[in-house]
Formats: C-alpha cells, structure tokens, sequence
C-alpha cells in the first residue's frame, strides 16, 4: 500500500514537520513523500508487507522516513536508530508471517 496524501501529513504531524504557506507545504511534502516511498521499499525489502492499518507499520515508516528526512545523504548508517528499526521490521515481519498461516 502506498501512503495517501492523508497518511503524508499524519507522517508529518508525528514528525513535527511544520511548513508556512501551500506552497513550502508542497515541497515539504514532495520531500517526505520520497522518504516514505523509500521505507516503504525497504519495509518491503525485510518481508513485511506495507499496511498502514497497522500501527507498527506506520511507527517504523515514520522512523524510517523521519531519519531520511533529517539526513538526507544518510551519513548515520549505523545506531541504535537503526538496529530498533530493523527490530521492528522484524518483528512486524514474524507478527504478518503467523497471521498469514493462521488464515
């Protein structure tokens, strides 16, 4: 699932991204809204499938895409950022993997 325009500024909001007029809007947007299509492939990526019904879905496309957002040339590959996103995925991964044997 791609992340409506509606989830976009829920990101935001959580991020405490703040813009002052439509069109800085529209760049903040357009920014956050590369940096979500990216978690989204790496959340991919770590077999999880992307639902934003799922609250832990939306905490670690927020994580994911607030760390890109703040640094966009991702010099900080390594931390405790990263090991508790991958954590998440990992544990969202095994949460969908028994949900889907047990349908």
């Amino acid at each position: 699932m791609v992340a409506t325009n509606e989830i976009l500024e829920d990101i935001a909001d959580a991020l405490r991204i703040d813009y002052l007029d439509d069109e800085e809007k529209k760049k903040v947007m357009s920014r956050l809204s590369r940096c979500v299509a990216g978690a989204e492939s790496w959340l991919s990526n770590t077999g999880v499938t992307v639902d934003y019904e799922d609250s832990r879905v939306f905490d670690a496309v927020t994580m994911y895409a607030g760390r890109r957002y703040d640094d966009p040339a991702n010099t900080e590959t390594y931390g405790t950022g990263s090991m508790a996103l991958d954590a998440l995925a990992e544990q969202i991964r095994i949460s969908q993997k028994a949900s889907d044997s047990d349908a």
